[in-house]
């Protein structure tokens, strides 16, 4: 074989299979919360990059969209019946989990990718939160306080799992509704969008969304970090001035 068409071979053999692209776009990147807020929609808008170089594909399309808020360390207690009282008996700690966690998908996970493939993409509420190692707690009562927590989180609509949340507009267009309830954290949230076609993972696009506090409210809570001491001082000021003018208000004579 002549050179030439040697390091023509090997440029082809090392070069990947022409794939998918991804274009996401959200209605809003920025959420501000003021004292009237009650809770907000973000649409996620996006579209399947193909040319004539792109492969075929024998399946369809399908698309799961992950948002995470901001991370925290998040205790979960068990409480324990003990001579008639219930008590906090035993405590574990999830280190640096999201404090929201809201995903999407064109079709259930379980039909989208398989079980190790979900465990290694963190596809999933139960995928996204890896379970602490506890000297105290059997493997099996650490799995059992993670959905213990899922479930509370759900229950405060902090943790969303939507199995038919993303649509598709047409073959290449497809939207997503990012639900945030009225108890939404503040800070910045990871917006992570993949592809996945028979099984295989395309594509992934991340983009990110902010949730911010003004007005009043933002003032109260800058002071509450920076100057704790005065606003504990206010704090107290205020609920005895208030607790005063009710009793002159209200005395009887």
């Amino acid at each position: 074989m002549r050179l030439p068409a040697l390091i023509a071979a090997l440029v082809l053999m090392a070069s990947p299979a022409l794939a998918e692209g991804l274009t996401v776009s959200l209605s809003s990147h920025r959420i501000i919360i003021r004292s009237n807020f009650t809770g907000a929609d973000v649409v996620l808008f996006g579209a399947i990059g193909r040319d004539a170089s792109t492969i075929s594909r024998s399946g369809s399309y399908d698309v799961v969209v992950t948002v995470r808020g901001p991370k925290r360390d998040i205790v979960v207690r068990e409480k324990e019946r003990i001579l008639g009282f219930w008590v906090n008996w035993s405590s574990l700690t999830f280190p640096q989990i999201p404090d929201y966690l809201a995903i999407s998908s064109s079709k259930p996970l379980a039909e989208i990718a398989g079980e190790a493939q979900r465990e290694s993409l963190r596809l999933g509420l139960e995928e996204s939160l890896p379970l602490p190692v506890s000297k105290r707690m059997p493997p099996e009562e650490v799995a059992r306080n993670r959905s213990s927590l899922i479930r509370l989180k759900q229950i405060e609509r902090r943790y969303i799992y939507n199995a038919t949340g993303v649509t598709f507009l047409n073959e290449a267009l497809f939207r997503a509704t990012v639900p945030l309830p009225a108890n939404v954290p503040i800070g910045v949230f990871e917006v992570e969008v993949k592809l996945f076609s028979g099984g295989a993972l395309l594509a992934t696009q991340n983009t990110a969304l902010e949730v911010v506090k003004a007005g009043f409210e933002a003032d109260m809570a800058d002071v509450a970090r920076e100057r704790p001491w005065t606003y504990g001082f206010v704090a107290a000021f205020l609920a005895v001035a208030c607790g005063w003018l009710a009793s002159v208000a209200f005395r009887r004579d």
